[in-house]
């Protein structure tokens, strides 16, 4: 069995117990363990916690069945259960499935040629096994053929997981001369300007070396210049070193204006949104950092 999948869930009693807590997600299939956060000073729950499961369809099984859905407490309102920072992109999930629900699927290995109409029935039959389909895309040809592959949008990302898990290199439909490559369709931007690296500072070349100016030596590279940032939504800055509150992977870092913003160690994801693990940590007091991190 792989590395189990973390979940997060958050608005929990702050007087919840470890038991009360695995009792809770004791339901939900797959669970392998729970992980309570607690204050070290007081012993009390900080107010969310950590589910693991076995795999990523199961995991968001969890998602889906109790976020927004459970509520242990009348006054913090229903549960928020997602998951947790970096595992979707470790588990090889997009993150922006996450985001919508759905999950669109590629799916190649299609007969090249073969009838449109017949594809898509035969698609919809065989992915509607492992879930609700809401969308069949076959790609065609210059001929009105099918053009060999196509995308399967399905109303969950579970369902979808589940579907990649059986079909992908083990089925094969009709009149194809291969089994089916199946994995999830990665989201295409368009004029979206990419960002510069940053430049790295130069000192003067010595004596008798041609140009007047050398990069330091490699192994003495100060770290890059960091960009001022924009205003929130923009193009987020690159981390720099150091950092001030860690959890999960994920390091907070401060901008010029005080303005934090987030990098994932593991995925290399750096976004302005606080990841939802950082809920019930002892926030720090606010200061303008100029785009550098404070250290502990």
């Amino acid at each position: 069995m792989g590395e189990p999948v973390k979940v997060f869930v958050g608005r929990l009693p702050r007087d919840i117990t470890e038991d009360d807590f695995s009792a809770l997600m004791g339901s939900q299939l797959g669970l392998v363990e729970t992980i309570l956060l607690k204050d070290k000073a007081t012993g009390r729950g900080k107010g969310c916690g950590f589910a693991k499961f076995a795999t990523i369809d199961q995991a968001l099984g969890c998602v889906e069945a109790m976020n927004g859905a459970v509520t242990v407490s009348d006054t913090l309102g229903p549960l928020q259960v997602s998951v947790a920072s970096g595992e979707a992109a470790k588990h090889g999930v997009p993150q922006e499935t996450m985001a919508t629900g759905q999950a669109k699927l590629f799916v190649g290995g299609l007969p090249k040629g073969a009838d449109l109409a017949a594809v898509t029935d035969e698609l919809n039959a065989v992915f509607s096994g492992y879930g609700e389909v809401t969308e069949v895309y076959v790609m065609n040809d210059r001929t009105g053929g099918c053009k060999g592959a196509a995308f399967v949008k399905m109303a969950s990302t579970a369902s979808a997981t589940a579907a990649m898990q059986a079909l992908h290199d083990q089925h094969m439909v009709t009149n194809a001369a291969s089994a089916l490559e199946v994995k999830f369709a990665t989201a295409r931007v368009d004029n979206v300007p990419q960002a510069q690296p940053p430049q790295m500072f130069q000192q003067p070349a010595a004596n008798g070396a041609r140009g007047g100016m050398g990069h330091w030596p490699a192994a003495h590279h100060p770290m890059p210049m960091q960009p001022a940032p924009p205003a929130r939504g923009g193009q987020v800055p690159p981390p720099p070193p150091g950092g001030l509150r860690q959890v999960a992977g994920w390091t907070e870092f401060c901008a010029d204006g005080g303005i934090p913003y987030y990098h994932h160690q593991s995925t290399g994801l750096t976004q302005w949104e606080q990841p939802p693990e950082f809920q019930g940590l002892p926030q720090l007091p606010s200061r303008s950092m100029g785009g550098r991190a404070r250290p502990y």
